[in-house]
C-alpha cells in the first residue's frame, strides 16, 4: 500500500499532501527501474505521469526487456521543490535561517580568507626579505673581506638556495658563488687562543716542516710549542737577557737566536723529545757565536740556507748588519767571535760587515732569490744590498724607522712606525713606488711574505690585514685582543700565529684556488687540443691540479751595449756573454776565459775593455775578438771600473779607489778609505768618483789632489762625454752636465719620472738621450735643454750611438737591441724644434724603431698572441709593426724570426688550421709562410685597424673585422680579394669567435653588443662560394648583458656555452641556445681583450686590458655550486 493507515480519511489526506512510500522501502530487492515505473504511474502531477496506459505497457516491456525505461525519477531539487509547496511557511523559515546563517558564514569565511592572503603575503615577503638580506650580506662581505668572510658568504648562500622567496636569482647566488670561489684573497678564520705568561713575545718563528713554533721571550728563554697544540715542548735556555732575533734554518735543524746579551745561539731542534710535554726538555746551545759590545736585534736566513744575516744594535754611530756563511754540515761546540779569522771554523764564520746604518738595526730580509738583502734601521733609513758583493745598491730615507722589511719578486716592502704604513721600493728608484700610511691604527709592527705571494701586517690596532704587492688590501681579521706585535706563517701558508700582550692568537687561511691571474699581456689562448695557454709574454701549463711552469717569451736579456770602434757593437747579456756584432752583420758569442761577465767598460778608443767576472776577477780584453791580455782577483769585491785614457785602468773597491796599468799592474792610490757604492768616470788625466750620496770629486791623476768637489744626490751614474769636455752626473729626478772647465751645469729635467741611470751624446746632431727605469727614452736639445723626442724601448738597460753616431741602439732585458737611424731621430727632432722655434706647445714625436741588431723579446707593448694548431709555434705581434715567429719545441721558447711588413701596430694574429699560414692584421691583413717565414701575399691596407681575426677550423678561409664595423671573410686558398659582409651594426668590432665544428661565428662589436651567423644556412654557402652576391645577414642579435662595450667572444667546447667580455672586466657565460646568463665571473675592473677554453672545456682564460691574465676552473666552480644546490 502505497498510503498505510487506519482510517480513510487520513489515506484521503496522505494522498493530498504526501508522497506515497517508495517500492524499495518497504522491499530492497525491488528492482530500481521497476520502482521507477511505478512511481511515475502513480505521481501526483499528470504531467508527471504516463500520458497514456500504453506508455506504461511499453516501459513496462522495455524493463522485461532489461532495455532503458523512459520513466526518470525526481532529483532531489525536485523533491525538496514539492516539499516546499506542501509545507510554505516551514520553507519560508527554513529559507531565511540558511540565508541568515550563510551570510554570516559567507562573512566570516571572507574574513578567514582574507587573514590567510595576508599571512601567505607577509609570509612571502619575509622570505624575500630573508632571502634579500642573506644577499646583500654576502655580496658585502666578499666586499670587505673581514674575519671568516668566505665561510661566512658560503653559509649565506646555502640558506639563500633554499629559500622559498619568488625573488630567488639563482644567476645572482652562482655569481656571488663565483666571486667567492674565484678570488684568490684569503680569509682567516680563528681556531684559538694559546696563552702566554711573560708579556708580549719579543720573536716568532715557524720550524721548515711546520711542527714547531719557537717563542722568543723577554727574560731570554724560547719556547718551543708544538704547532698543532700549543703544548710546550722544550725550552732554549743560555740568553741571559732578551732575544729578539729568532730564525729556523731552511734545513730545520737549527734554532738561531740572538739576543741582548750579544751572543747568536745555536740549538739543535731535532733533540726534542716528540712524546715530552710541559717544556720539561731544555736545549742548550750548541754553537755560540760572540759579538762583544753589540746586541743583536733581528736575524734571517738565506733562502738556501747558506747565509746568515744578523741586525745589531750599538751605541757607536756605525751599526753594520753582520753577514754569517755556513760552511759544512756538523756544528762544533765552542763560542766563536766575531772579530776570529774568516774561515777559521768549519760552519760558521763572518764573511764581511755591510756598514751603512748609523743607528741601530731593525729588520733584515732576504730576496727570494738570494741575491739581495734589505735592511731597515732606526737612523729612519732602508738600505738594499747586494749579497755577493756586499755592494750598497740603494739607500731610502724615510719618515720614521722602518719596523719590518720583506721582499716581493724585484721590490721591498717597508714598514713604518709612526707614519703606521708601508712602502713598496725597488733598487734604483726614488722615490719609493708606493707609500701608504695608515695601514694601521697605532703603527705597523710586523710584515711578512706569505707563500700565497700576499703581505701580511699586524699592528698596534690588533688587526691582521693581507695586500697584494702594491698595499692594496686582500683581506682582514679582527681579533680584538689589543695590539699585535709579533708574526709568524706557516710553511704552507694555511696557518699565521700572531703574539698580543698576554696570549698567542693561532688563525687558519682559507683560499681559493678556483682562479689564477697572472701578469702576462693582454691576450690568453690555449693551444688547441691541449691545456698549455700561450699569453702575450708565457706559456703556461696546467694539469688536474691546475696552473704548473711558466715558460716566458724572451730571449737572453741584455745588461748593455758599447761601441767598439767606428764598425763593430759588443753586448753584454744577462747570462754573462759577450756578443760582438761587426758592421756586416756578422755575429759571434764569446765566453770570456771561461767564466761569466757582470760589468763591462769600452774605453774611448773601443780597442779595449774592462771585464768584471762574475768571481770578482778583473780582466782586460782587446777587441773585437776578446782576447784576454791581463787578469786580476782583488783582495775585496769590485765596485766599479773605469778606463783612464787608453793605458790606465782605475778601480774602485771596498780599500778605496786606485790606479793601474793596462795590465793591472803598478798600482797607486787616487781616494784611499773605505767607501761604498762608489761610481766612476775617467779621462786621461782626471777621474770623477761619486764618494758619497751628497758628494762626486774630480781627482787630477796626476798628483791625486782633488780639482773640484761637485754637490749630488745618489748619483746613479757619472761619465765624460765629447772628448772629455762634459762631466753627466746622472741622478734621481734629473740629469745635470757640468762643463769641465768652468764647472758651471746644465741641467735636463724631464716632465715625467725616468729615474736616468746612463747619458748618450751625440754633438754634431745635438742630441742627448737619457733613459732609466722606465720604458721611456727622452731625447734632449743638447744646446737648449728641452724634450724634443720620446723613444720607446721596453725594459731598457742602457742606449748608446754606435758604429760613428749612424744609430742610436737601445739595450733590453727582453734580449732585443733595438733603435733608430740617425736620420729618423734628425727628421723628428726638425719637426720639433721647428714647433718650439714657432710657440707651438706640442708632444714630443715617437719615432717607431727602425733598427734591429739583436731580435729578442718585443720592445714595444705587446698586443697579440696566437698559437699554432699543432702547438709547434706561437706568433705575437706589438706595438711598433712587428709579429714574431716563436717556436715551443725545447725547455723555453725560442725566437725563429722577426717578420716585419705591417706600417703600424699589429693587433692580432691567428693560423690557418692546417698550420701552414700565419695571418697577422694591422691596417692589413699578410699572409706568412710558417714554414719559409716570408710573407706570401697581403690584403690591401684600408684606413680601418683590423681589430679582430679567427680562422674556420676546417675550411680554408678566415674571418677578420675592423673597427669600422667591417666583418671580411677572405678564402685564402683561392688568392682572392676578401668578401666583404656588410657591417653587422654600428660601433667597432673586435675578437671574433667559431664554434669547433665550424657551424657558427660569433662577432664582438663593441656597443652594438654581440653578432651571431649561422655558417651552415644556403644564403650563407652561396655567399661563400661566389653564387650569390647578397651578404648574409646575422641570424641573432645579442645586447650585452650588463650595457657595457663588448670586446670578447668564445664559445665553449661543445658549443653549449657562449662568453661574452666586455670594457668593464665582465665575463658573462650564457646559454647558446637561449642566451639565458648563468654566471658572472668578474675581473678587473678594465677592458676583456680575448677569450678561450682550453680543449675540455675546464679552464676558461682572459686576457685583461691591465696586461693580466685570469684563469677560472669550472670542474671546481660547478662542484661548488651543485653543493650550494645552485648548479645550472
Amino acid at each position: 500500500r502505497p498510503f498505510a493507515s487506519a482510517t480513510a480519511a487520513e489515506v484521503i489526506y496522505k494522498k493530498l499532501h504526501e508522497e506515497p512510500v517508495a517500492p524499495r522501502r518497504v522491499d530492497s530487492d525491488i528492482p530500481r527501474d521497476l520502482e521507477t515505473v511505478v512511481l511515475t504511474a502513480m505521481a501526483r502531477e499528470p504531467d508527471r505521469r504516463y500520458a497514456t496506459a500504453g506508455r506504461l505497457a511499453d516501459d513496462l516491456e522495455r524493463f522485461l526487456d532489461r532495455r532503458p525505461i523512459e520513466a526518470r525519477r525526481r532529483g532531489v531539487f525536485g523533491r525538496m521543490g514539492l516539499w516546499c509547496r506542501r509545507n510554505p511557511a516551514l520553507a519560508a523559515s527554513i529559507f531565511v535561517g540558511v540565508v541568515v546563517s550563510g551570510s554570516i558564514a559567507a562573512v566570516g569565511l571572507n574574513e578567514v580568507l582574507h587573514e590567510r592572503d595576508l599571512a601567505r603575503e607577509q609570509r612571502d615577503a619575509a622570505h624575500d626579505h630573508l632571502y634579500r638580506s642573506l644577499v646583500n650580506e654576502a655580496a658585502a662581505r666578499v666586499a670587505a673581506k673581514e674575519t671568516a668572510w668566505r665561510s661566512r658568504v658560503l653559509d649565506n648562500l646555502r640558506r639563500a638556495a633554499t629559500s622559498p622567496s619568488s625573488t630567488r636569482d639563482p644567476v645572482e647566488l652562482r655569481t656571488l658563488a663565483a666571486k667567492c670561489f674565484s678570488q684568490r684573497q684569503p680569509s682567516f678564520r680563528m681556531l684559538g687562543k694559546w696563552s702566554t705568561e711573560h708579556g708580549f713575545p719579543t720573536a716568532l718563528a715557524w720550524s721548515p716542516d711546520g711542527s714547531l713554533i719557537a717563542i722568543a721571550r723577554r727574560d731570554g728563554q724560547v719556547d718551543l710549542r708544538d704547532a698543532e697544540t700549543g703544548v710546550n715542548r722544550a725550552q732554549c735556555i743560555g740568553a741571559e737577557r732578551a732575544v729578539y732575533g729568532l730564525a729556523f734554518h731552511p734545513g730545520g735543524r737549527w734554532l738561531v737566536a740572538g739576543g741582548f746579551d750579544g751572543r747568536l745561539r745555536f740549538y739543535d731542534v731535532t733533540e726534542v723529545d716528540e712524546e715530552s710535554a710541559g717544556g720539561s726538555t731544555e736545549l742548550a746551545a750548541v754553537k755560540t757565536v760572540a759579538a762583544e759590545g753589540y746586541s743583536f736585534t733581528t736575524l734571517s736566513w738565506s733562502p738556501d740556507g747558506t747565509r746568515l744575516a744578523a741586525g745589531i744594535g750599538h751605541q757607536s754611530a756605525r751599526c753594520p748588519v753582520f753577514l754569517f756563511t755556513m760552511h759544512g754540515d756538523t756544528l762544533p761546540a765552542g763560542v766563536e767571535e766575531v772579530g776570529a779569522p774568516k774561515g777559521t771554523l768549519p760552519l760558521v764564520s763572518k764573511t764581511r760587515q755591510l756598514a751603512g746604518h748609523t743607528r741601530a738595526i731593525n729588520c733584515v730580509a732576504f730576496s727570494a732569490d738570494g741575491l739581495q738583502l734589505g735592511t731597515g734601521g732606526r737612523d729612519s733609513a732602508v738600505s738594499v744590498w747586494e749579497v755577493e758583493t756586499g755592494r750598497l745598491q740603494g739607500v731610502w730615507s724615510v719618515s720614521d724607522p722602518p719596523r719590518a722589511i720583506v721582499s716581493v719578486g724585484r721590490t721591498w716592502v717597508a714598514s713604518t712606525l709612526e707614519n703606521a704604513g708601508c712602502l713598496v721600493i725597488t733598487p734604483g728608484n726614488t722615490p719609493p713606488l708606493v707609500n701608504r700610511p695608515g695601514l694601521h691604527d697605532g703603527g705597523v709592527s710586523r710584515i711578512l711574505r706569505m707563500p700565497q705571494g700576499w703581505l701580511l701586517t699586524c699592528g698596534d690596532d690588533g688587526l691582521l690585514q693581507c695586500w697584494d704587492s702594491r698595499l692594496n688590501p686582500l683581506g682582514v681579521a679582527r681579533g680584538r685582543s689589543g695590539a699585535l706585535r709579533t708574526l709568524a706563517v706557516s710553511p704552507d701558508g694555511a696557518r699565521v700565529i700572531a703574539g698580543a700582550r698576554d696570549h698567542l692568537q693561532m688563525w687558519a687561511v682559507d683560499a681559493s684556488d678556483g682562479s689564477d691571474t697572472m701578469s702576462t699581456g693582454h691576450v690568453a689562448r690555449f693551444v688547441p687540443g691541449t691545456r698549455t695557454l700561450v699569453t702575450s709574454t708565457t706559456v703556461r701549463d696546467f694539469d688536474d691540479d691546475g696552473p704548473g711552469r711558466s715558460r716566458y717569451l724572451t730571449a737572453p736579456g741584455l745588461r748593455g751595449i758599447h761601441a767598439a770602434g767606428s764598425a763593430h757593437v759588443v753586448v753584454l747579456r744577462r747570462d754573462g756573454k759577450l756578443q760582438i756584432m761587426a758592421a756586416r752583420g756578422e755575429s759571434r758569442l764569446v765566453e770570456v776565459d771561461g767564466g761569466l761577465v757582470r760589468d763591462l767598460v769600452v774605453e774611448a778608443a773601443g780597442e779595449q775593455a774592462i771585464a768584471v767576472m762574475e768571481d770578482e776577477s778583473v780582466v782586460v780584453l782587446r777587441l773585437p775578438d776578446a782576447e784576454v791580455v791581463a787578469r786580476r782577483v782583488p783582495a775585496t769585491p769590485v765596485q766599479a771600473v773605469a778606463w783612464a785614457g787608453s793605458d790606465q785602468i782605475i778601480i774602485a773597491d771596498d780599500r778605496g779607489v786606485e790606479l793601474r796599468d793596462a795590465m793591472l799592474e803598478n798600482p797607486r792610490p787616487i781616494l784611499p778609505g773605505p767607501r761604498r757604492n762608489m761610481r766612476l768616470a775617467g779621462t786621461t788625466d782626471r777621474i770623477a768618483v761619486a764618494a758619497t750620496a751628497q758628494e762626486a770629486l774630480v781627482i787630477n791623476l796626476g798628483d791625486a789632489k782633488i780639482q773640484q768637489r761637485l754637490t749630488t744626490s745618489d748619483v746613479a751614474s757619472l761619465s765624460w762625454l765629447d772628448d772629455d769636455a762634459w762631466l753627466a752626473v746622472c741622478e734621481p729626478d734629473r740629469v745635470r752636465l757640468f762643463d769641465g772647465q768652468t764647472w758651471e751645469a746644465r741641467t735636463y729635467l724631464a716632465a715625467r719620472p725616468i729615474e736616468p741611470k746612463w747619458v748618450a751624446l751625440d754633438v754634431d746632431a745635438g742630441l742627448l738621450v737619457t733613459g732609466g727605469t722606465y720604458a721611456t727614452l727622452v731625447v734632449w736639445d743638447f744646446e737648449e735643454q728641452y724634450e724634443i723626442l720620446e723613444l720607446h724601448v721596453r725594459a731598457t738597460t742602457n742606449a748608446a750611438f754606435v758604429r760613428d753616431g749612424r744609430a742610436l741602439i737601445a739595450a733590453s732585458q727582453l734580449g732585443a737591441a733595438t733603435g733608430w737611424t740617425r736620420r729618423t731621430l734628425l727628421a723628428a727632432a726638425r719637426r720639433m724644434r721647428r714647433a718650439h722655434d714657432d710657440g707651438v706647445a706640442t708632444s714630443p714625436p715617437r719615432p717607431t724603431p727602425d733598427v734591429t741588431l739583436i731580435s729578442g723579446g718585443h720592445v714595444s707593448q705587446v698586443w697579440a698572441t696566437a698559437p699554432s694548431p699543432d702547438g709547434i709555434h706561437v706568433a705575437t705581434g706589438s706595438h711598433d709593426g712587428v709579429v714574431k715567429l716563436w717556436s715551443l719545441n725545447g725547455d723555453r721558447p725560442e725566437l725563429l724570426k722577426d717578420l716585419r711588413g705591417h706600417r703600424s701596430i699589429a693587433w692580432c694574429t691567428t693560423f690557418s688550421n692546417d698550420g701552414r699560414w700565419l695571418f697577422s692584421g694591422s691596417g692589413e691583413v699578410i699572409r706568412w709562410d710558417v714554414e719559409k717565414r716570408v710573407e706570401s701575399m697581403r690584403l690591401p691596407s684600408r684606413r680601418s685597424l683590423v681589430a679582430g681575426i679567427t680562422a674556420h677550423p676546417s675550411e680554408p678561409w678566415i674571418a677578420f673585422g675592423r673597427l669600422d664595423g667591417r666583418l671580411e671573410i677572405w678564402r685564402y686558398d683561392e688568392e682572392q680579394s676578401a668578401r666583404v659582409l656588410k657591417g653587422p651594426g654600428p660601433g667597432n668590432l673586435r675578437q671574433i669567435a667559431i664554434t669547433r665544428d665550424g657551424r657558427r661565428l660569433a662577432v664582438a662589436a663593441g656597443d652594438a653588443g654581440l653578432f651571431l651567423y649561422d655558417l651552415m644556412t644556403p644564403e650563407f654557402r652561396a655567399w661563400l662560394s661566389g653564387a650569390s652576391v647578397v651578404p648574409p645577414a646575422p641570424t641573432k642579435r645579442v645586447a650585452s648583458p650588463h650595457g657595457a662595450s663588448i670586446d670578447a667572444v668564445t664559445w665553449s667546447p661543445d658549443a653549449t656555452r657562449l662568453v661574452i667580455g666586455d670594457i668593464e672586466g665582465h665575463v658573462v657565460v650564457t646559454d647558446a641556445a637561449t642566451h639565458t646568463r648563468w654566471v658572472t665571473l668578474q675581473t678587473v675592473p678594465t677592458a676583456v681583450r680575448s677569450l678561450d677554453y682550453d680543449q675540455t672545456g675546464r679552464y676558461l682564460a682572459a686576457g685583461i686590458g691591465s696586461a693580466s691574465a685570469t684563469t677560472w676552473d669550472f670542474d671546481r666552480l660547478q662542484r661548488l655550486w651543485r653543493e650550494l644546490g645552485i648548479d645550472p
